[in-house]
């Protein structure tokens, strides 16, 4: 893979029943059902390898021409049109390509001034993490990732949450049902197959 790319593997649930621990882990749906009023699914999956030189540009934050992504707060709680799980299987520093946060720009109308470069945009915040560690943020937040100067590849889960009539976000399935084999969906439990299920569930 040449310097500078990102691999990005999408509905990776299909590759390894390893990964069905967190298709309704315990502590990360008790924050969904928190952040998203109608019943959530999941509709982002991703395995993200970004290479040396790689840098995730910054985007999200006041987006008028696109109100998928919204933040809300109404009657009495916050409602969020997406959020997002990123689980690190590895120590993260800056020099690694670590996330970053533009901290309050979810809750902004202004669009931003700046163009996307995580690297020089004032006010970005780096968060630096351990193998194990998670973070969850809204994708209304403007938010990216440092470029990677290290020698060793940067490699994130992804679970995407939203409310159940938002389908896939996923770049391959982009507004379509999710891709998710037979074959998966057998192993799993009634609870597990409904958080793929967008739209009513069947009765």
């Amino acid at each position: 893979m040449e310097e500078g790319k990102t691999l990005i593997i999408e509905d990776f649930w299909n590759a390894d029943p390893a990964f069905d621990v967190l298709v309704d882990h315990e502590r990360t749906m008790a924050y969904i059902q928190a952040l998203v009023v109608s019943r959530p699914t999941v509709n982002n999956s991703e395995i993200r390898i970004r290479y040396k030189g790689n840098a995730s540009g910054h985007h999200g934050g006041m987006r008028p021409e696109n109100q998928k992504y919204t933040y809300e707060f109404r009657n009495g709680r916050i409602d969020c049109m997406m959020v997002r799980m990123i689980y690190f299987i590895h120590d993260n520093d800056a020099d690694g390509g670590a996330f970053t946060v533009m901290p309050g720009t979810h809750k902004s109308n202004v669009s931003c001034p700046y163009d996307s470069n995580p690297d020089t945009e004032p006010g970005t915040i780096s968060l630096e993490v351990k193998a194990g560690d998670a973070i969850l943020f809204t994708e209304a937040l403007r938010h990216g990732g440092r470029t990677n100067i290290s020698d060793r590849v940067r490699k994130t889960l992804h679970v995407g949450y939203g409310p159940y009539w938002l389908q896939s976000q996923n770049i391959a399935t982009m507004d379509e049902p999710p891709f998710i084999t037979e074959s998966t969906r057998k192993r799993w439990r009634a609870e597990q197959q409904t958080l793929f299920q967008s739209w009513p569930v069947k009765r």
